[in-house]
């Protein structure tokens, strides 16, 4: 079973192109991980999809990593729909992580290139996948 969470959505547009991107953060709890990804959708280039992995295992040390960048985040700053999401998480470890995702996100402009960057300058294991569809829109 999954359960996504659209963390952030840009749109934009140029004289040429129409175009929006997001960051979901999704629970795998059958596969017992987690990912970011991106999607970037423009109507000359295709479609760019790309998820970054956490195992279960690994999410401690995620969480410590935010811990210091956050050390003073509690939930109180959570939407209504992000509570919503947030109280259906039943892993322990995944709770605090979408609490910190959220802000990394919404509040620094995170996204699923700049965590990936973070957890590999902090040699955490993480796994990356892309997809690109070269259909237009």
């Amino acid at each position: 079973m999954e359960k996504s969470f659209r963390l952030r959505i840009e749109r934009g547009s140029s004289s040429k192109t129409n175009w929006f991107y997001d960051t979901i953060f999704t629970i795998h709890e059958n596969e017992k991980r987690i990912d970011l990804s991106d999607g970037d959708c423009d109507s000359h280039g295709g479609d760019v999809e790309e998820w970054d992995f956490v195992d279960y295992e690994t999410i401690p040390h995620v969480n410590e990593l935010f811990k210091d960048k956050y050390p003073n985040l509690t939930e109180d700053f959570l939407s209504d729909e992000q509570r919503k999401f947030y109280d259906e998480i039943g892993n322990k470890d995944v709770k605090p992580l979408f609490l910190y995702l959220v802000c990394f996100c919404i509040n620094d402009k995170g996204s699923m290139s700049s965590f990936k960057e973070l957890l590999d300058e902090n040699n955490i294991k993480n796994e990356y996948s892309k997809y690109f569809s070269s259909e237009d829109w």
